[in-house]
């Protein structure tokens, strides 16, 4: 049985977040445009951020629950 967070399941389009990029980057706010999943037991969302605009998918599966937050 493969673990899923349940908080990333339940993000819906227009969901503002917080995903923290890299330890230069840190921290970004970013739109989920996008949803695809689950996909290995990962959700995979598109997400638009708000510093640059550009668009990047990211996995939300229960490993990645430090990477990212509800805003």
């Amino acid at each position: 049985v493969l673990s899923r967070s349940p908080q990333s399941i339940s993000l819906s389009i227009g969901t503002s977040v917080e995903y923290y990029w890299n330890e230069e980057w840190e921290w970004q706010k970013a739109k989920v445009v996008g949803k695809t999943g689950p996909v290995a037991g990962e959700y995979l969302f598109d997400l638009e951020f708000e510093s640059d605009g550009e668009i990047h998918r990211c996995a939300f599966g229960f490993k990645d629950r430090a990477r990212w937050r509800p805003v």
